[in-house]
């Protein structure tokens, strides 16, 4: 049994027996008490099944020493006292009849032998059908990512083998082999390397992200990322300038600069066309306002000239 266990009877600190030993011995009926729970403790643990409710490789000594009792009274106490009452020799009383198993653990234990038994056959017939059956092909075409992993793990590599190569070894194997005929032999070394043809080619590595980066002092972006913030409307000169000190002060690692600074440029051309509408709420937004300025100079403008050419035309017939 995993957990050994045994029953205790509900009554047994008010057994009548129990009392009658301690009498005979001469001890307290707590002293009585404790030495046979002892014994009940170790022949219960027993794994044996034959040797449970036996006192075999029982120590007075060592009980003494665990319950803090003298040597010689639990001597007395299993030899004298306890015999004929609670002892039968080196056994306990009516073990067998109080420590009977139940017939339901029983039937549980069984079940569940049963259970482990044909779990074990299942697997062995599955080990054995998988014995007889031949690898498909895909499971013997070994990718390079696999094989890299493994190479990582041993000591030696081998790579992972090419068509031209997989086509000459399946046809030396087919020849070796005994196919029976010529005909035989050409026809089934010719769909076998029809089979090898229609095989997609093992995928390449995929390659590790790029490692995050710094800002550096002399950082340029391509030209394409200077050609797209001058058609935005901005000195690209500055604004890579601008770019630059900011990052170099931030201190902020990336792996894509150049896409930094094309949202670098969006983001400028936004704040600017903000500045430019001026603070949400105003009467009037700037270009609004700027509009209205040279409209009113324009204005100014032709009221002067028309003004001006008035004075010439009266000038000139004051003259005549």
């Amino acid at each position: 049994m995993a957990y050994p266990w045994f029953r205790l009877f509900c009554d047994t600190p008010h057994s009548p027996k129990l009392r009658v030993a301690a009498r005979r011995a001469g001890v307290p009926m707590h002293a009585a008490l404790a030495v046979w729970i002892a014994m009940l403790c170790h022949a219960g643990g027993r794994r044996d099944a034959a040797e449970r409710g036996s006192l075999v490789g029982w120590s007075d000594e060592a009980a003494g020493v665990a319950l803090d009792m003298d040597e010689a009274t639990v001597a007395r106490l299993r030899l004298e006292a306890m015999q004929g009452l609670l002892l039968e020799g080196e056994r306990i009383a009516g073990w067998d009849r109080r420590q009977a198993e139940a017939p339901s653990t029983a039937r549980v234990r069984e079940w569940r032998q049963r259970q482990k038994d044909k779990r074990r056959a299942n697997v062995a017939k599955h080990d054995e059908t998988l014995r007889g059956v031949t690898p498909p092909f895909h499971a013997t075409v070994e990718t390079t990512c696999n094989a890299m992993k493994r190479a990582d793990s041993s000591s030696t590599y081998t790579p992972p083998p090419t068509p031209k190569n997989l086509i000459q070894n399946s046809r030396e194997s087919l020849f070796l082999g005994g196919v029976g005929g010529v005909g035989g032999e050409s026809d089934s070394v010719a769909k076998h390397d029809e089979t090898l043809r229609n095989v997609p080619p093992a995928k390449p590595p995929r390659s590790r992200a790029s490692a995050k980066t710094a800002m550096k002092r002399d950082w340029r972006p391509s030209r394409e990322e200077e050609l797209f913030a001058h058609e935005m409307g901005l000195d690209a000169a500055a604004v890579v300038e601008d770019f630059r000190d900011y990052f170099l002060g931030k201190g902020e690692k990336l792996t894509d600069w150049d896409a930094r600074f094309r949202r670098w440029v969006r983001e400028e051309v936004r704040r600017r066309r903000a500045v430019e509408d001026g603070p949400p709420g105003s009467a009037m937004s700037r270009p609004a306002a700027v509009r209205q300025s040279f409209h009113g100079q324009d204005e100014q403008a032709r009221l002067g000239t028309l003004d001006l050419a008035r004075r010439i035309a009266l000038g000139d017939r004051g003259e005549a």
